[in-house]
């Protein structure tokens, strides 16, 4: 364990989240004291909640310090600050288990991996128990079946990131930070953009996705708390930055360009998925087309989406498998 948790930047952005992050760092008590280096970032928070990182991270020899607010902002600060092999970002609240993640660092290390993703069991705030396991990451373990922890050369790294695209439109294949592990110069290369609201990860999983080697592991190891405050909604300007980023970084054709194009101007008109987007981060199943447009243009649609997802079925089936050491 003391190996593989060396090698590792734990990072901890806070804003006033007392209550939670007394139980945050109480679970992680356990591993603390194993990783190579604790950066606690706090955005000033009036609660008391620096006040507790002091008190709880002090003896861990932790950075503890504040700056300005800004989510991404906050991340970029401390990954520039990281100084271990790899990154691993745990936002309050977001609570692992222990043996699952060890197991999962273990492997994403072994793999020589440029980034590690496993898909977070995501619980809405209040609904204690119940999970909402619908994420494009999850969508793609489930459609094509993957059981073993694989690992994707970047060209289909970047294939999995356009299907996943053209299915759930303002979303990605990069699921929660708090459940994935990366190589932190590539976080220093690649700083999280911070002009998309709460949707930065999924431009910067766009961003990198024709550079780098990726880990896809099956199983969860974290949780994810999905409530009100989680994302901001775009604004149309921001929107449609958006849709010309993911449109250039991905390098869609001409047929992925009209079906990305025709999903996000679905998004933006109705008002009813824009409020449940805002709220909730409804991610656009295909569906929506069936339901908003002509059954031809559904009919087309659905036939570029199929040709992608039977090429992808074969290459999955070869992608290069890891074991547990």
């Amino acid at each position: 364990m003391n190996q593989v948790y060396n090698k590792i930047s734990l990072i901890i952005p806070t804003y006033n989240c007392f209550h939670q992050l007394e139980k945050h760092l109480e679970h992680l008590k356990p591993i603390l004291k194993y990783f190579g280096q604790i950066l606690a970032v706090d955005s000033y928070s009036e609660d008391g909640t620096y006040e507790l990182l002091k008190e709880k991270l002090e003896q861990c020899n932790a950075k503890i310090y504040q700056r300005g607010r800004g989510l991404y902002a906050s991340w970029n600060d401390a990954i520039s600050k990281a100084s271990c092999e790899y990154c691993y970002i745990s936002t309050v609240g977001d609570l692992p288990d222990l043996e699952k993640l060890s197991e999962f660092f273990g492997l994403a290390i072994s793999s020589k991996a440029d980034i590690s993703i496993s898909p977070p069991n995501v619980i809405k705030e209040n609904i204690p128990g119940l999970w909402f396991n619908d994420w494009p990451i999850h969508k793609i373990i489930r459609q094509f079946k993957i059981s073993d922890s694989i690992v994707l050369e970047k060209e289909l790294f970047n294939e999995l990131n356009t299907y996943c695209a053209l299915n759930d439109c303002f979303a990605s294949l990069s699921g929660s930070l708090a459940s994935n592990l990366s190589q932190t110069q590539i976080l220093q290369d690649n700083p999280f953009p911070t002009t998309f609201e709460g949707t930065g990860d999924v431009i910067w999983c766009a961003r990198i996705s024709l550079k780098y080697k990726v880990l896809i592991h099956p199983h969860p190891v974290s949780t994810f708390i999905l409530h009100e405050k989680s994302y901001n909604s775009l604004s149309i300007d921001q929107a449609n930055n958006f849709v010309h980023e993911i449109i250039k970084t991905l390098k869609l054709n001409h047929d992925e360009i009209t079906v990305y194009k025709m999903l996000a101007k679905m998004v933006l008109k109705n008002k009813e998925l824009m409020r449940k987007y805002k709220f909730f981060r409804l991610f656009m199943p295909i569906r929506y087309i069936n339901k908003y447009n002509s059954r031809k243009l559904f009919k087309q649609v659905k036939e570029i989406i199929d040709r992608q997802k039977l090429e992808l079925a074969v290459k999955l089936l070869n992608a290069k498998k890891v074991d547990i050491i």
